[in-house]
Formats: structure tokens, C-alpha cells, sequence
């Protein structure tokens, strides 16, 4: 389980690396925008998931100078404390986040050699798609390349996956992805619809921002479905315990980021997600055989 695990993580290593390069490329060709966030414009409709004790005045998050006590040692605790929470924590997240998009892959295309699909559960995939196109459009507006990067891969991976199953699906099953591609396509689309065109008060990154978290946690909640089975059977064959424990990773890391760059629609989630995926790695370790 360890060595698999780390070769899972050794494999998302180069292409976690190249998404960010990517999203750091992507992030600089993108115009500043000057959308409200956290502390919506006078008249609009007031949707934040904030932190009380920090406003912001844009999309682009734009802190003023922290004086510091305490000299030369105070200004590099906090050099090293920003560095920790604001950089490795969100570059941790991309591996682990590729990582886990990047895990069903083998499985995949050994059923798309075999031409049927066995065990594995195509329903997934096409919320995968969603999730990452809403995150990848809440990045783009708020410009921050660290939940831009993972997202790329994990949209082109949502598609190549739900692509492939839909192929060698049977019919019931593909249908149910048919739908639920459209649906969460429809969703995306309709929240960049309604913000273009003005249609609504709420300000840009606050509409992303929602429909990012309920996607997510759709996402998040679907393993959860096999857990009530588990516990009545007392057997936890069902549950990957690298996902199991990757979810938990993932969570955490972005959490932690999150609450440094006080981005509740980052943290807030992501602290749920966690918690979730605790539940799945401790019936692994219940229930085990």
C-alpha cells in the first residue's frame, strides 16, 4: 500500500510540475480585474464566504504592508510562515490533487484495451468535469495559478474519462452520464452566462465562488455513497485506501491555504472535504480484511 501509494504520488510529480507552469503562464496573459470580492459593491447582493475580520476590495487580492515587532528575527517568522501556508501548502495540494485525478487512468485504459469496463464506476468522471470547470473559471477570475493548475489536468482527464466510459458503458449507465455530463456543463456555462451579461448584482468571483463549492462538495460526497454498505457488511473492499487517504491530504493542504490567503470559498470546502474523506480511511482501517 506505501509503495503504490508513492509511486502514485512519484507519477503526478512531473505533470503537477508542468500544470503549474502552465497556470503561472495562463495567470500572467490575464488581465487584472477589478470584480469585488469578500465585501461586495454597494447594492449587490452580499454572498461571500469570508472571514469577518478581512476585507477586500478586488479579485486580485491586494494586502497592505504588515509592520512587524520584534526586528530581523519577527520579519523572517513571518517570511517562513507566509512561505509555508500561501506556497508549499497549495503546491502540496496540486500534487496530491493530480494525484487523484491522474488515478483512475490505468484502470481505465486497461478496461478501454479490454473493452468493458468490469467494476469500475464511470459516474464519477463526468463530476469531475464539473468541479474542475467551475474551479478553473473562479481561478481565472480571481487570477491565482495554485487553483488554476491541478484544475487544467483535472478537466482534460474529467473529459478523456467520462469520453471512454460513455464507450463502453451499457446503455442505463450511459445515459445517467449523458445526463449528468449536461447537467453540470449547463450549470458552469449558465454561471458564466448570467455573469457576463450582467444578469445578477452578485459580484463575479462570489457567483464562481458558490457554484465551485456546491460542485465540490457533490464531488466529494459521491465516494460516501458505498460507506453505509461497508459499515452493514463489514467489508471495506470497496473503498481505495490511497483515495481514502489522499482526500484527506488534499483537504487539509487546501484548507490550510485557504484560511492564509483568507479565501473562504478555498478553505470552507476543502475543510469539509477532509472531514468526508476522514470517514472513508477510518472504515478502511475498520473493516479491512
Amino acid at each position: 500500500f506505501k509503495r503504490s501509494f508513492l509511486a502514485m504520488m512519484a507519477r503526478s510529480l512531473l505533470i503537477g510540475a508542468l500544470s503549474s507552469l502552465l497556470a503561472v503562464q495562463c495567470s500572467a496573459l490575464i488581465p487584472l480585474q477589478s470584480v469585488p470580492t469578500f465585501a461586495p459593491s454597494r447594492g449587490s447582493a452580499s454572498l461571500a464566504l469570508s472571514f469577518p475580520q478581512k476585507q477586500m476590495s478586488s479579485c486580485v487580492r491586494a494586502r497592505a504592508p504588515i509592520r512587524l515587532r520584534g526586528g530581523a528575527a519577527g520579519a523572517t517568522s513571518s517570511a517562513t510562515t507566509d512561505l509555508l501556508l500561501k506556497h508549499v501548502a497549495p503546491i502540496c495540494g496540486i500534487f496530491i490533487s493530480v494525484a487523484m485525478f491522474y488515478a483512475p487512468l490505468k484502470a481505465l485504459l486497461k478496461a478501454r484495451e479490454d473493452k468493458d469496463l468490469g467494476d469500475l464506476n464511470p459516474l464519477p468522471y463526468p463530476a469531475q468535469i464539473g468541479n474542475c470547470a467551475a474551479w478553473l473559471t473562479y481561478a481565472i477570475c480571481v487570477n491565482n495559478p495554485y487553483v488554476m493548475a491541478p484544475n487544467i489536468l483535472g478537466l482534460a482527464l474529467g473529459f478523456f474519462f467520462t469520453w471512454t466510459g460513455m464507450g463502453l458503458a451499457k446503455p442505463e449507465v450511459r445515459k445517467v452520464l449523458v445526463r449528468n455530463l449536461i447537467a453540470y456543463v449547463t450549470v458552469v456555462l449558465g454561471a458564466i452566462t448570467v455573469d457576463k451579461m450582467k444578469l445578477t448584482t452578485i459580484a463575479s468571483n462570489n457567483l464562481y465562488g458558490w457554484v465551485g463549492n456546491v460542485l465540490l462538495m457533490i464531488y466529494y460526497t459521491a465516494p460516501l455513497s458505498s460507506i453505509s454498505t461497508v459499515i452493514a457488511t463489514k467489508n471495506a473492499d470497496t473503498i481505495d485506501p490511497r483515495l481514502a487517504v489522499a482526500g484527506v491530504l488534499n483537504g487539509l493542504f487546501w484548507f490550510t491555504y485557504g484560511v492564509a490567503i483568507w479565501d473562504g470559498y478555498v478553505a470552507i470546502p476543502n475543510g469539509i472535504g477532509a472531514m468526508l474523506a476522514s470517514i472513508s480511511t477510518t472504515c478502511w482501517f475498520l473493516f479491512k480484511k
